[in-house]
């Protein structure tokens, strides 16, 4: 899978975080780890496994691309592995 879809969005993939996972799944997508946005303060864009902090919202293209925690905002999309992309 390339690392963006058609719509020049990056493809995910949600992992739990419990280990070590990197950047980058096998097939080239995001690792993501989903958060709900509020819980924890801000936890920034990484997290320690180094897969991206991410808070699902609404497709909203106008959104920003960053939560007010510091994680990548997402949304539901079904061409992407996890069902998750990037805003852009």
């Amino acid at each position: 899978m390339p690392h963006h879809n058609i719509n020049s969005r990056t493809n995910t993939t949600t992992v739990a975080g419990n280990t070590f996972v990197g950047s980058y799944a096998a097939d080239s997508s995001e690792n993501i780890i989903i958060n709900d946005g509020v819980t924890g303060g801000f936890l920034g864009l990484k997290h320690k496994s180094g897969a991206t902090n991410a808070v699902v919202i609404a497709a909203n293209l106008s959104a920003p691309y960053y939560a007010s925690n510091g994680s990548m905002n997402v949304f539901a999309d079904a061409s992407s592995p996890s069902g998750f992309v990037s805003i852009r």
